[in-house]
C-alpha cells in the first residue's frame, strides 16, 4: 500500500468519524463528505481505481506546501487549475526579480507588431532578457537577433509578461485558509455564518470583481521552529478595535519575509460582522496582534466524545466571547 493511500483512508475515517457530530442526517454515516461541494463519498472513493476523493494540499506542493487534508477530485481541480496558479505565478515573479538573478520568468518582447518569447530576470546590474528560441517564432528571433547587433544603441524595447490575477490569487488564498480551518476543526466549521459564501466562492468557475477576503502579515518566528517549518497552523487575531478572527498562516512568496495570515471569521453574530467589516477595509491600515491557538491530536480535536464543539469552546476561552454552540 502506497503512502498516499495510507494517509487518504487515514484522513478519510477521521472525517468520516467526525461528520455525525455535526449533520443530523443518518444517511452520511460511513461517508466523507468534500468540504467544498459537501457531496458524500464512500470509502472505495479514495482507491486508485476511482480516485474521486485525493488529498488536497493546503498550500500547493509545488511552492512547498505539506500539509494535507481531503476534497473530491472536482473541486481540487478546480482550485489547481483556475486559482492556485496565480500564487505560483506571484512567486515566481519574485524569485525573478529578487536581484540574484538566479530565477526567471517567461515573457515576450514588442517589436514591429510581433511577440517574441524571452525569459527575464534581474541580477545585481539590472534587468536580463534572453530571447527563447521557440520555434514557432523562430525566423523572428533570428530578425530581432541581426537587428541589435547592427542597431545596439536603437530605442528601448518593451518588454511584457503575464501578471497574476488579485481575484484568483486572494481566492486561492481563501482556499488554503478554509481547508486548514477544515483540517483542524472539521465539519463544525460548516456551522460558521459566512462558510456558505466562501464554498460559493471556492466552487466558481470564476471571480467576482471584489473577493471577500482579508490578508495581514506575522512575523514568521510567531508560528515557524525553523525555517520552512510552520509548527502552528492557527491562531487568533485581534485588531487593536476588538475586532477578533481565526488567522491562518501561509507562506510568503518572498524569502525571509513575513508570513501572509488569511483572516477567516470567527463563530457567532459578532465573528460574522467583525469579517465583514474586515473585508471592506482590506486590513490595509489595521493593526493586530496574532496569538498561537493551541491545538490537541487530531483525534481528540475530531473523534472523542468531548471533542464536539472544540472551536467555539478554544474561541471563547481565548476571545473572553460567549458563543452558544
Amino acid at each position: 500500500m502506497s503512502n498516499e493511500l495510507m494517509m487518504r483512508k487515514r484522513l478519510f475515517k477521521l472525517y468520516a468519524a467526525n461528520l455525525p457530530f455535526y449533520l443530523d442526517d443518518k444517511s452520511f454515516t460511513g461517508l466523507f463528505g468534500c468540504p467544498i461541494c459537501m457531496r458524500p463519498f464512500s470509502e472505495e472513493s479514495i482507491l486508485p481505481e476511482t480516485l474521486e476523493v485525493n488529498l488536497a494540499h493546503i498550500y500547493q506542493k509545488s511552492l512547498g506546501g505539506k500539509l494535507c487534508t481531503l476534497a473530491c477530485k472536482k473541486c481540487n481541480s478546480r482550485l489547481g487549475e483556475r486559482y492556485e496558479p496565480h500564487l505560483t505565478l506571484e512567486a515566481k515573479m519574485h524569485r525573478a526579480f529578487d536581484g540574484t538573478g538566479t530565477s526567471s520568468i517567461d515573457g515576450f518582447i514588442n517589436w514591429q507588431g510581433k511577440r517574441i518569447p524571452a525569459k527575464m530576470n534581474m541580477d545585481e546590474e539590472g534587468r536580463n532578457v534572453v530571447l527563447s528560441p521557440h520555434l514557432a517564432k523562430m525566423p523572428e528571433v533570428l530578425a530581432l537577433q541581426a537587428h541589435l547587433k547592427t542597431n545596439p544603441t536603437d530605442q528601448p524595447l518593451h518588454l511584457s509578461t503575464n501578471f497574476p490575477e488579485r481575484q484568483r490569487q486572494e481566492i486561492a488564498s481563501l482556499a488554503s485558509a478554509y481547508l486548514m480551518m477544515f483540517r483542524e476543526f472539521g465539519y463544525e466549521i460548516l456551522r460558521t455564518t459566512d462558510v456558505d459564501e466562501i464554498r460559493a466562492l471556492l466552487r466558481s468557475d470564476d471571480p467576482p470583481a471584489e473577493v471577500p477576503c482579508a490578508i495581514t502579515s506575522i512575523p514568521c518566528q510567531t508560528v515557524m521552529t525553523a525555517p520552512g517549518e510552520l509548527a502552528h497552523t492557527v491562531t487568533l487575531v485581534r485588531s487593536a478595535d476588538g475586532m477578533c478572527f481565526w488567522g491562518i498562516p501561509l507562506p510568503s512568496p518572498v524569502k525571509d519575509k513575513p508570513l501572509r495570515c488569511v483572516l477567516f471569521p470567527g463563530p457567532g453574530k459578532k465573528g460574522s460582522e467583525d469579517y465583514k467589516a474586515i473585508c471592506r477595509v482590506r486590513t490595509g491600515s489595521v493593526q493586530c496582534k496574532c496569538t498561537v491557538v493551541p491545538l490537541p491530536p487530531a483525534r481528540q480535536r475530531l473523534v472523542d466524545a468531548e471533542a464536539r464543539y472544540f472551536g467555539v469552546r478554544v474561541w471563547n476561552e481565548m476571545t473572553g466571547q460567549k458563543v452558544y454552540c
